[in-house]
């Protein structure tokens, strides 16, 4: 499925929106009456789009107002969801599914929720290096710092042990250093050939 675009059927009324962004929308000709003094008489021409014209067009270019439905993937939880566009927009365009809103969850997140979801309620939590499983000692470590743009989001979390964070940030020069994924995959790939 493509989360990008989306095909919509094109009305009088949205077919100006869209000519107006580029689109091609085929449209014909129709002969337009009146009633004058009882007779039908010619009274112009209008273009009107075929009732039912359907095109494909991105999921920006749709008119603010739009109610089509819109499929998105949840930047929290990663699953798929679906949403109206004009509910989209009025939540300025956020990425996620109406369970992770729900959970109350501000801004970029929590980290304190991150830590309950992917720690303490996490029967499979481990360290990333070590394996470690001890709850007390795993620390979620971002991998890109949040300085620099980084999220609380699970694609920018690593679970680590206390002891492995450390030496983490002590690798890449201290804790004001910002982090990056591949300094990160750097130190654990030299954990892995001296292990």
């Amino acid at each position: 499925m493509r989360f990008d675009e989306i095909e919509v059927t094109v009305q009088g009324r949205t077919a100006k929106w869209f000519m107006e962004r580029g689109y091609n929308i085929p449209t014909h000709k129709v002969q337009l009456w009146a009633n004058v003094k009882g007779k039908r008489v010619k009274n112009g021409v209008a273009t009107r789009v075929e009732r039912g014209t359907k095109i494909t067009v991105k999921i920006e270019d749709l008119p603010p107002a739009s109610n089509e439905t819109i499929y998105r993937i949840c930047t929290w939880c990663d699953e798929e969801f679906k949403t109206r566009y004009s509910a989209y927009l009025k939540k300025k365009e956020s990425d996620r599914c109406t369970a992770c809103a729900k959970k109350g969850i501000k801004g970029d997140g929590s980290h304190g929720y991150w830590v309950k979801k992917l720690i303490t309620r996490n029967p499979d939590a481990r360290c990333d290096i070590s394996g470690e499983k001890d709850k007390r000692f795993l620390i979620l470590h971002h991998l890109l710092s949040r300085s620099t743009g980084g999220k609380n989001t699970p694609n920018n979390y690593v679970v680590l042990s206390a002891n492995y964070h450390m030496a983490f940030h002590a690798w890449n020069g201290g804790t004001n250093i910002p982090c990056t994924p591949e300094r990160y995959y750097k130190f654990k790939d030299s954990w892995a050939k001296t292990g």
